[in-house]
C-alpha cells in the first residue's frame, strides 16, 4: 500500500475541516425560517431548467395557474361569455352582501382565470380544517371554524375578481413567453436568452404582490381559528400546522437543510467520510445541473466554484478523510483492538 507523507496527510486533513466547514455554515444558514429555495431553482438554465421549475408551483399553484398561457382572443365564445355572466352577477352579489353586512360570497365560476388558485386554497384550507378535527376542538369550534373559512375564501374570490384583467394580462404576456421560448430553441442566442429572462422575471415579479395579499388574508385566517380554539387548551403552533399549506418545496427546503448541514458535521469530524462525501458531491452535482456551462445565461463563477468543491470532496470520500484526526480513525482504531487475538492467561 502506498504511504502518505505527513504533508500530504496534512494537507488533506486542512481540506477536509475547511469544505465540512463551509458545509455546515451553509446549513446553519438554512435553519433560519425564511429559507426557500424557490429563488435558487427559479434561475435554474439549461436542459433540466423545466424540471427544477416544476419545483415550485407556488402557495396552492398560483405559479402554475396564474401565468397559465393563453393565446389573446383564443377563448371559445361560450367561454368568454361564461366568464362575462360571472363577472357581472358576481358583482351584484357581492355589492348586495356589502349591504347586507354579510360575508362575501366565495363561488367562481371554472373558466373564470385564477378558478384554479382559488379551488386549490379551498381545498387546502378543507385539509387543514380535516386535521382539526383530530384536535378535539369539539364540534362547536370546528363549525365556527368552517365558518370563517367560508368568509375568508370570499375574501380571496372577491380579491381575484378584482384582480381579472390583471391575471388574464400576465396570462397573455406568459403566452408571448413560450413563444419566445419555442422560436429559440434548446440553444437560443444569447440575445435572446437574455430577452426570456427579463420577460420571464417581469411575469414572476407580477404575480408576487398578488400572492403576498393572499397570505396576507391566510394569516389572518390562521390568527382568528388560534382564537377560536384558544379555550379549547390546544396550542396556538398546532393550529398553524395543521392549517398551512403541506408543499413540497418545503420538504425540498428540509431535505437540503439536512443534507448540507449532516454532511457538513460528518466531513468536519471525519465521521463516515466517505459516505458523507459522496452525498456532499452528489448535492453539489445537483447545483451544477441547474448552471450548465453550455447553457446560456449560465452563471459560469457558481458553476466553477460547485466544481471545485464537488471534487475536494470526491477526494476526502475516496482516500477516507476521516482515518486522519477524525472519528473515521477511532472507529477504525477502536475496531482494529478488538480484532487482535487476547494474549493467553495460561
Amino acid at each position: 500500500m502506498t504511504r502518505i507523507s505527513t504533508i500530504a496527510i496534512a494537507a488533506i486533513v486542512l481540506l477536509r475541516l475547511l469544505c465540512g466547514w463551509h458545509f455546515f455554515n451553509e446549513g446553519v444558514k438554512k435553519l433560519d425560517p425564511s429559507f426557500s429555495s424557490a429563488g435558487f431553482l427559479r434561475t435554474a438554465k439549461g436542459t433540466f431548467a423545466p424540471l427544477f421549475r416544476s419545483m415550485i408551483p407556488g402557495p396552492y399553484g398560483a405559479h402554475i395557474d396564474l401565468a397559465r398561457p393563453i393565446k389573446f382572443g383564443s377563448r371559445s365564445a361560450e367561454t368568454q361569455a361564461a366568464i362575462d355572466g360571472w363577472l357581472a352577477d358576481y358583482g351584484k352579489r357581492a355589492d348586495q352582501a356589502a349591504k347586507d353586512g354579510k360575508p362575501l360570497p366565495h363561488d367562481i365560476d371554472p373558466a373564470v382565470p385564477g378558478s384554479g388558485w382559488v379551488q386549490n386554497i379551498a381545498k387546502g384550507w378543507d385539509q387543514g380544517i380535516q386535521r382539526l378535527e383530530q384536535a378535539n376542538l369539539g364540534d362547536e369550534t370546528i363549525g365556527k371554524i368552517r365558518q370563517l373559512r367560508d368568509e375568508k375564501l370570499g375574501e380571496v374570490v372577491y380579491y381575484v375578481y378584482g384582480i381579472y384583467p390583471d391575471i388574464e394580462d400576465l396570462q397573455h404576456e406568459e403566452w408571448r413567453l413560450h413563444q419566445l421560448r419555442e422560436s429559440g430553441g434548446d440553444t437560443p442566442a444569447p440575445f435572446a436568452q437574455a430577452l426570456i429572462d427579463q420577460k420571464d422575471n417581469e411575469n414572476w415579479l407580477t404575480m408576487q404582490p398578488w400572492i403576498a395579499t393572499v397570505r396576507q388574508i391566510e394569516d389572518q385566517f390562521i390568527e382568528a381559528a388560534q382564537a377560536l380554539a384558544a379555550d379549547a387548551d390546544v396550542e396556538a403552533g398546532s393550529i398553524a400546522d395543521a392549517l398551512e399549506e403541506k408543499s413540497n418545496l418545503k420538504l425540498i427546503d428540509g431535505a437540503v437543510t439536512c443534507v448540507v448541514l449532516g454532511a457538513g458535521v460528518c466531513v468536519f469530524l471525519g465521521f463516515l467520510t466517505p459516505v458523507a462525501g459522496v452525498i456532499a458531491a452528489g448535492f453539489l452535482l445537483s447545483l451544477i445541473m441547474t448552471q450548465p456551462p453550455w447553457a446560456t445565461g449560465a452563471d459560469m463563477t457558481a458553476f466553477f466554484n460547485w466544481s471545485i468543491e464537488l471534487a475536494a470532496f470526491l477526494v476526502l470520500a475516496t482516500v477516507g478523510a476521516g482515518r486522519w484526526a477524525g472519528l473515521d480513525g477511532v472507529i477504525l482504531g477502536v475496531w482494529r483492538r478488538s480484532r487482535e487475538p487476547k494474549p493467553s492467561t495460561v
